[in-house]
């Protein structure tokens, strides 16, 4: 079988596409921040009146900022991913110049 060959437009127009997609990412991203941080507002505002509602309420902080950690390492894999992908090896000018 043959390899497949894409020209170097077409290699250019795909990177776009999957650098479009991890923007769009990133910006889905920041809505969630967004909406994480109202919530943790909401629940502060709240008199905590227990030791146990301190508590579960750090839980709570804890887990929305390791979900927003795991998504921020995820969209820098997929980032350079692209940066070392074999496909685009050589074409990393042209990538950083879209960027």
């Amino acid at each position: 079988m043959s390899d497949f060959k894409i020209s170097t437009e077409d290699e250019i127009k795909l990177l776009n596409e999957r650098l479009e997609s991890i923007s769009l990412e990133e910006s889905s991203l920041a809505y969630f921040f967004n909406s994480q941080t109202e919530k943790i507002q909401r629940i502060s505002e709240k008199e905590l009146s227990s030791p146990q509602d301190m508590i579960n309420f750090q839980h709570e902080v804890l887990a929305i900022m390791k979900d927003s950690v795991k998504l921020q390492i995820l969209l820098q894999c997929k980032v350079e991913e692209i940066l070392t992908g074999s496909s685009f090896k050589g074409k990393k000018k042209d990538v950083i110049m879209i960027i």
